[in-house]
């Protein structure tokens, strides 16, 4: 999917940046949650990428990930985690590991938000919305945050001290931001 695209191009410019054995990437195998997806994601590989495998049912499936991503976390200790969007068990996790590990930063790239005004709670896209907010209050407390736009930061109310702007999104012009050919990127 594209997201993974982006999460690809993100991680190979911090591996040039930072060198591959200084990175580790993990990640969720996008999948409709069974029965129109498998029933279990399985752990697998992909160069230096891990896709950590979870029980493929709704909700479930993002505590299972969140849960065996914190235990990665533990293990390999990362000084900094980059989180690319924003999602509730996800973003608990890493502030649990931050907890555990006081010498880590937390950074995240806010591309996607899924806000509904008006959905019933008991509807899905109510509970997404509702969930997508709460993990919004979980990403302020992130040490940096990368929104694609200004009305990111006004909407959810964000910190402009910690955000920085990366207009249009993570995309070709991130990659060239990335490597010094473009000096375009705004501090908000």
């Amino acid at each position: 999917a594209a997201g993974n695209q982006v999460q690809r191009q993100i991680f190979q410019e911090l591996s040039q940046q930072y060198g591959i054995e200084s990175v580790a990437c993990f990640a969720m195998t996008p999948s409709p949650a069974w029965p129109r997806g498998p029933f279990i994601s399985r752990s697998q590989k992909e160069g230096s990428i891990a896709f950590i495998g979870y029980l493929n049912l709704p909700v479930i499936k993002h505590i299972i990930f969140a849960l065996r991503l914190l235990a990665h976390l533990i293990i390999y200790r990362p000084q900094l985690c980059f989180q690319y969007n924003s999602y509730l068990f996800e973003n608990f996790a890493l502030l649990l590991y931050r907890w555990y590990c006081r010498d880590s930063a937390l950074a995240i790239i806010i591309q996607d938000i899924h806000v509904s005004v008006g959905k019933s709670l008991l509807s899905k896209a109510g509970l997404r919305s509702h969930s997508e907010r709460i993990s919004l209050r979980f990403a302020k407390r992130f040490d940096m945050i990368v929104p694609i736009s200004s009305a990111i930061i006004k909407d959810f109310h964000l910190a402009p001290s910690k955000c920085m702007v990366f207009q249009g999104g993570v995309t070709e012009f991130a990659v060239k931001v990335m490597n010094g050919q473009e000096q375009t990127l705004t501090a908000v």
